[in-house]
């Protein structure tokens, strides 16, 4: 649950009473358990990696790398998942994927002597927006809009106090950044396909 933005007692006060009602006994971590129990096989790394794989990489990851690589005109083909790479690695024992802390471990080891090894002992580089430079500066008059508290009122989803609240920690330094950018996508999504906003 660590991997998701809010657990579900957050969530539940983000909801007005009204949303509360219509999702009723629906928990994230009810859902997650239920992949778990679905990951066939007792490995704890494989079992995450199954969650992984029908949560985030669908969802984030490959999201992510398709807007931004078509954003740029790069074309971009993630071989490593060919159902039967993906197929394979899935049975192979977790402590071979990670060994003395060392992710990728079974894949670096596959290719040295191809890549050199400064490539492939570097540290990883993600690439992360920096939303919460965004929200603070340039963006927040319009975050701020978004997220008020008429507009939220009017919509009946979010409580206005809750979320005005969450701005107001970010403000004073507390990083809600991804939160706050959730929010406001769902608000400009919403706005385009529920609302004369």
């Amino acid at each position: 649950m660590g991997q998701f933005l809010w657990d579900d007692s957050e969530k539940t006060k983000l909801y007005t009473p009204e949303l509360r009602g219509l999702i009723g006994d629906c928990r994230t971590e009810d859902l997650i358990r239920t992949l778990y129990s679905e990951a066939g096989t007792a490995d704890p790394l494989n079992r995450a990696l199954f969650v992984d794989f029908e949560t985030l990489l669908p969802d984030q990851v490959l999201a992510f790398v398709d807007r931004l690589s078509m954003a740029h005109s790069v074309e971009v083909r993630p071989p490593f998942l060919d159902y039967r790479i993906v197929e394979f690695v899935a049975k192979l024992p977790g402590g071979i994927k990670i060994k003395g802390g060392r992710v990728k471990h079974i894949l670096k080891e596959s290719v040295r002597g191809l890549i050199p090894d400064a490539i492939l002992e570097r540290p990883k580089e993600g690439f992360v927006l920096p939303i919460n430079d965004w929200l603070v500066r340039d963006l927040w008059p319009y975050v701020t809009d978004l997220l008020s508290p008429h507009r939220l009122e009017r919509q009946g989803l979010f409580s206005s106090t809750a979320v005005a609240a969450l701005l107001r920690e970010h403000i004073d330094g507390r990083q809600h950044g991804p939160r706050i950018w959730n929010l406001v996508m769902f608000q400009l999504w919403w706005d385009r396909y529920f609302s004369s906003a």
